[in-house]
């Protein structure tokens, strides 16, 4: 038996809802539970900074001479 049209539909909503990971989407909350890696420290030098974009939202990397941090940004950026 194959599946009716609304159950095709439904299926290709949730497969949707896993490919989208923005603020309030399921999988964006899902995978905002864990550490995610997203730039390696050794190729961003101390003193500089990197503008990234990550599940949906602009951050920027800052590396200290100890430590690289993250800083939520408001405007879109372009790396």
């Amino acid at each position: 038996m194959s599946p009716s049209d609304s159950e095709v539909e439904t299926a290709r909503i949730r497969y949707q809802d896993l490919l989208r990971t923005g603020p309030g989407t399921l999988a964006g909350r899902y995978l905002r539970m864990f550490w995610q890696p997203v730039f390696r420290s050794e190729d961003l030098k101390p003193g500089r900074a990197k503008p990234i974009r990550i599940m949906s939202e602009d951050f920027t990397l800052f590396r200290g001479e100890t430590c690289i941090t993250a800083g939520h940004t408001t405007r879109t950026v372009n790396a």
